[in-house]
């Protein structure tokens, strides 16, 4: 039986009409819209996920997938919410771009095998 990955990407008023490519273990596998949540297979093993848009990306979530496991995640392009925010969406592309999209699991779980490394994401407004 193959693992679950559900992917939600809510609404953000930045880049909201772009579709932003999810990348499988370095493989374009589907595209997701803003307020939309998909669904995608794979097999049993480590995993790195990773959302791109142009020449922006999230950083490489890697994930440890078990038989019939579902594992929810959140992606999107970041919002400004604070003056902090708005600087950070406004020239976070400039610097960042390799850690410009946001990917998280929100299913409580940061990872299951504590070996694997989790990468820090795009830096959060304060």
């Amino acid at each position: 039986m193959p693992a679950l990955i559900s992917l939600h990407r809510p609404w953000t008023f930045v880049a909201c009409a772009r579709k932003l490519k999810v990348q499988i273990d370095g493989i374009r596998v589907a595209k997701i819209k803003a307020k939309e949540t998909l669904t995608l297979e794979l097999p049993p093993g480590v995993h790195e996920v990773r959302l791109t848009l142009d020449r922006f990306s999230s950083p490489p979530l890697r994930l440890a997938a078990s038989d019939g496991e579902t594992i929810q995640l959140t992606g999107m392009v970041p919002a400004p919410v604070s003056l902090q925010g708005a600087w950070d969406a406004m020239f976070g592309p400039f610097f960042w771009p390799k850690r410009y999209l946001i990917l998280y699991r929100t299913d409580g779980l940061q990872h299951q095998d504590p070996a694997l490394p989790q990468p820090s994401n795009y830096p959060r407004p304060r």
